[in-house]
């Protein structure tokens, strides 16, 4: 099996010219590419390697993703073999994404015999979550440049609220998620909140996913159309570690 991934990666290497091929691993000196985008779209980052080092059946990695001078990362385990779509990246045109991988370790370390590609390549679709309600990032991360909104249509008679959460996920690398929550009403007035969420309570990243319920709530006091739009207030263009953001009806309880 190993064989017939290796060839594949040598042929990937042949074939592809926004990628890089490599043939060892090492923390110190990361493998690397640019891409320069022309168009505005999707890039998949992906990831083919086969470890035939006897003494590692396990490596940790750090992928490093820099564009417009801001920087993700994301993590990530080989072990006897990879073959994956690591990461998936909205370019604008012009934009330029330099990515690098490299072993996580704080010594020096360099690992021979571990053979891959690491490539850039057009998806063939790009798939999203048909509810209204439901909002996921695709490539798990937050561009602030494609705004989020919900557009929720109120008929019912009753009195109701809505309440937001947002689930993260193991890549998230702050304490803290400051956001904004902006609400067109029926009657075209407008209301804005803000809000702070404690993400990680901890010195160290949990790399856990985890999914937390906001404090704002929305109040649905006249029926129509309500437009209500997430902002991050984060200070920069990509918020790495979300994966999404929800919305759900709830009665107001007469007491």
């Amino acid at each position: 099996m190993k064989k017939v991934v290796l060839f594949i990666v040598l042929l990937l290497s042949i074939c592809f010219v926004h990628g890089k091929s490599f043939s060892r691993l090492s923390s110190f000196d990361p493998v690397s590419t640019v891409y320069h985008s022309e168009v505005e779209g999707y890039q998949n980052i992906h990831l083919l390697m086969v470890n035939d080092n006897k003494l590692y059946d396990s490596i940790p990695l750090e992928l490093t993703i820099e564009i417009g001078g801001e920087r993700m990362t994301d993590y990530l385990t080989l072990g006897s073999s990879l073959n994956d779509i690591i990461k998936t990246i909205f370019l604008f045109e012009g934009d330029s994404a330099r990515i690098e991988l490299r072993i996580l370790a704080s010594d020096s370390i360099i690992i021979e015999n571990v053979n891959g590609n690491l490539t850039f390549k057009n998806p063939l679709v790009i798939k999203s979550n048909g509810s209204s309600s439901y909002k996921t990032f695709i490539g798990g991360y937050w561009d602030v440049k494609q705004p989020l909104m919900f557009h929720l249509n109120y008929s019912d008679s009753s009195s109701h609220f809505v309440k937001f959460s947002i689930e993260f996920g193991p890549n998230y690398e702050f304490d803290h998620f400051f956001y904004q929550v902006n609400v067109i009403k029926p009657d075209a007035s407008f209301i804005s909140l803000e809000g702070i969420l404690e993400v990680n309570t901890t010195p160290f990243l949990s790399l856990k996913t985890a999914k937390f319920d906001l404090l704002q709530k929305v109040n649905l006091e006249q029926p129509g159309k309500y437009v209500i739009e997430f902002i991050p207030l984060m200070n920069r263009q990509r918020i790495n570690g979300i994966s999404a953001i929800e919305y759900q009806l709830e009665e107001n309880k007469k007491i």
